[in-house]
């Protein structure tokens, strides 16, 4: 070996690489604990409205 690059061996088998695929499990556990969260959240919020009087003058 001369240290040319070229001439550096490599780990090439000439199989096609496989991708390491995501795995989509936590995020859609993430995503129902979200949703959970915002729907128990939101049950205890007031939706009672402001009364509001109207005068004209």
């Amino acid at each position: 070996m001369t240290g040319d690059p070229a001439e550096q061996p490599t780990l090439d088998t000439g199989r096609p690489r496989r991708r390491n695929l995501i795995s989509l499990t936590p995020l859609i556990d993430v995503v129902f604990i979200l949703l959970v969260f915002f729907m128990l959240a939101s049950s205890f919020l007031d939706w009672r409205a402001v009364e509001l009087e109207a005068s004209m003058k």
